[in-house]
């Protein structure tokens, strides 16, 4: 008898066929599941060697052994011809189309269901990365998160103060544009997840950490302060400064020349240095600060007072002068309070700080948002936020403002690379993604506008999702945004009929399109006329839609105009020919804001 035939007759091949197709499905699932519970790739080539190995015993046994209904026979002792024999025989058949079934039906899974998920999963990471990474490799090596220092004080009652130096060290280095420096609220968000230093720097994407303690006793102050390198997890320095308290101003300046000279950062211009001023005026204004970051902190009252009473022992304090400002401009939106009152007060600071410091970045981009929203001074407004970004390229707020100034221009093209630029430097700032995703829509990018909106709601659940809404609109899918628009808060109430609409609209269902209007105009047409504008330039009524416009200019000012007049949703109405008399009412003359050439510049993309 032939070997060939010998085979078959002892169900060599059979259970040669059996194992192959058995074990290549246990492999495709080890593939699939080992890394959901944490396992690498080790634990998965440890799979497949143990199948290789056992191949070969298998196939002995097979040559030697029988699988009887009486259990395991050697050969010699089977007679084949039995019925019992060639039942078994058809059994292995059976097992062999049942491994090949199975086997087929988790391939066709795998390429149609799992493989598509993951290969846009890789395309993300890979965008992500790509984004990150040619901000990286524009600074190479001269990166840095400045984490909070830690309070050792006796009573551990001076976190507002050992944070606080902290942070004044991250501003210090962030006026440096040859070295990027991650916002702090990223850095001190990441730092409380209580990660090891190369977990830290891989999530924020630095090469360095500047980590330290304060201990305060009395009038003498002892911070420590070390420099690591944050992909070996190595010291490069660390020293310890004790002074007394009013020599604080000069140890940060220290530690910031050294941090710039280790990092081997050729400065352009001259190294910042700290404001300088009474140790009790920089308590209060660290306190204040403090009270800023809390999430307990509903109320700005407490804050202002902490600065004015800073401001009255120093009224030159430039620090405190820029934090009230800020304040001052966010209560003004309070219409329970004396908002021009606050407006006039944060004049007052601003002009102030501008005659002590005026290279100041965040002086010089405060100036400019002012000439802007109050003197309508475009040029100005310009020049100055493109000065600012220019001096402090790392600084998230001034990004945020020079971002929203384009914004309002129409600058699409330098919004986007602002916006990407502010993901980078504040990878913990989620609410950045929702305005990269809109900076994405101005440029038409649909696809990254789509995916980064989705990052953004997995990040933050709960959130509006008009903008989702809007990205299907303008992609062509309205049965996409009515179901969006129509889904029980998901859009809140006042924009949901809005919404519904525009997509109605462009089905076709135009009679509940307008029903949708008119119910809207109805419950908020006072209260939300933008809205109703929008609405109703989307559907084409352009008549009705400038004549509501110009009627909020008339009662509600250009405030109302201004913050939607750059949205996705107002493009029909910023491409009809009425919309040249409402903008230069708002003193953005088409042709005025045509000729400037505001485009930031940033460090570059390698």
């Amino acid at each position: 008898m032939s070997l060939l035939a010998e085979l078959k007759r002892r169900n060599v091949l059979r259970v040669a066929a059996a194992y192959v197709a058995v074990a290549w499905l246990i492999i495709q699932v080890v593939e699939t599941l080992f890394p959901m519970f944490g396992f690498g790739e080790g634990a998965a080539r440890t799979v497949v060697i143990m199948l290789a190995i056992g191949f070969v015993p298998a196939m002995v046994l097979s040559w030697v052994f029988e699988l009887t209904p009486q259990g395991f026979r050697r050969d010699s002792q089977v007679d084949h011809s039995a019925p019992s024999a060639i039942a078994m025989g058809k059994r292995l058949d059976r097992i062999i189309v049942v491994a090949l079934v199975l086997a087929v039906g988790y391939f066709a899974m795998d390429k149609f269901v799992f493989d598509p998920a993951r290969d846009a999963e890789i395309r993300e990471q890979a965008r992500e990365e790509g984004r990150a990474e040619a901000l990286v490799g524009s600074y190479g090596d001269k990166s840095i998160a400045v984490l909070p220092f830690a309070d050792m004080s006796p009573n551990r009652d001076q976190a507002y103060f050992s944070e606080g130096i902290a942070e004044e060290l991250l501003n210090l280095l962030a006026r440096v544009p040859e070295l990027r420096v991650i916002s702090r609220s990223s850095s001190f968000s990441v730092a409380r997840e209580d990660l090891e230093i190369p977990e830290i720097a891989e999530r924020l994407r630095v090469a360095h950490v500047l980590e330290g303690s304060v201990r305060m006793s009395g009038n003498t102050i002892r911070i420590t302060a070390q420099l690591i390198d944050a992909r070996s997890d190595t010291h490069l320095w660390s020293d310890t400064y004790t002074r007394e308290l009013n020599d604080v101003f000069a140890v940060q300046d220290e530690i910031a020349a050294r941090v710039v000279s280790d990092l081997e950062v050729a400065l352009l211009g001259e190294a910042p240095r700290a404001y300088r001023t009474e140790p009790e005026a920089l308590r209060l204004t660290l306190q204040a600060r403090q009270l800023y970051w809390s999430e307990s902190s509903r109320s700005f009252d407490g804050q202002v007072a902490l600065l004015e009473r800073a401001l009255d022992i120093d009224p030159d304090y430039v620090p405190a002068l820029m934090q009230l400002a800020g304040l001052l401009w966010q209560r003004a939106g309070d219409p329970s309070r004396d908002g021009d009152a606050d407006i006039r007060r944060m004049l007052q600071l601003i002009a102030h700080a501008a005659s002590v410091s005026p290279s100041d970045p965040d002086v010089i981009a405060f100036i400019g948002w002012c000439a802007f929203e109050f003197s309508g001074d475009v040029e100005k407004a310009a020049q100055d936020l493109e000065r600012a970004v220019e001096t402090a390229p790392s600084n998230v707020d001034i990004l945020g403002a020079a971002a929203g100034f384009g914004e309002r221009i129409g600058a699409y093209d330098a919004v986007l690379a602002l916006r990407e630029h502010m993901v980078a430097v504040d990878p913990a700032c989620f609410g950045c993604l929702g305005m990269l995703a809109r900076a994405y829509i101005n440029v038409d990018r649909f696809d990254d506008a789509m995916q980064t909106w989705q990052d953004y709601s997995r990040l933050v659940p709960g959130q509006r999702y008009w903008t989702l809404g809007m990205l299907h609109l303008l992609r062509g899918e309205p049965a996409e945004a009515l179901a969006v628009f129509e889904t029980e808060g998901v859009t809140n109430d006042m924009d949901r009929d809005v919404g519904r609409a525009m997509a109605l609209h462009d089905l076709g269902r135009r009679d509940e399109a307008q029903a949708a209007l008119t119910r809207h105009v109805e419950n908020f047409g006072e209260q939300n006329p933008t809205g109703t504008a929008t609405a109703l330039g989307w559907m084409g009524d352009y008549d009705a839609a400038f004549e509501l416009l110009q009627k909020t200019l008339e009662e509600k000012g250009n405030s109302e105009i201004i913050r939607g007049m750059n949205q996705p949703h107002w493009r029909r109405l910023r491409a009809h020919p009425r919309w040249a008399e409402i903008a230069t009412e708002i003193g953005l003359d088409p042709q005025r804001v045509a000729a400037l050439e505001f485009d930031p510049r940033l460090p570059p993309a390698n």
